[in-house]
């Protein structure tokens, strides 16, 4: 029988390595369904329906389905792009006075993964994070 702990064999047994707990995982969760006021209804390909309560009350929705993508805000269309050849993955709108009195640009930028899927889809108001999420 070999005795772990003798000096002449040549792997001893070691404590196994202590945990850091401020080390990054090497896997991220990108699954929170609200982000600082603003809440996620429903996703699918190519879509999101993203409701914002804070600072001002917006309900946004992104559809890439049939080759167009639009970007509307409390119903109306402010943005959309025939996308045959390439998606547009930052998109920006100023919105008008109506929604907004202030006029502020929206901005959204979409990451994709292979085959279209959205991984990442980020809501700015004038420099403003409202969402950032899957």
């Amino acid at each position: 029988m070999n005795d772990r702990n003798d000096p002449a064999d040549p792997s001893p047994m070691m404590d196994p390595p202590a945990i850091n707990p401020y080390a990054a995982t090497s896997r991220v969760d990108l699954t929170p369904e609200s982000y600082a006021g603003a809440h996620r209804r429903r996703s699918s390909f190519l879509y999101r329906w993203i409701e914002v309560d804070d600072p001002i009350p917006l309900s946004i929705l992104f559809s890439g389905w049939w080759f167009i993508q639009r970007l509307r805000v409390n119903g109306r269309l402010l943005w959309w792009k025939i996308s045959w050849l390439r998606i547009e993955r930052r998109i920006t709108a100023h919105l008008p006075a109506d929604i907004d009195p202030q006029t502020r640009p929206l901005q959204i930028e979409i990451t994709f993964a292979p085959a279209l899927q959205i991984t990442r889809y980020q809501i700015h108001l004038a420099n403003q994070t409202l969402y950032d999420g899957p």
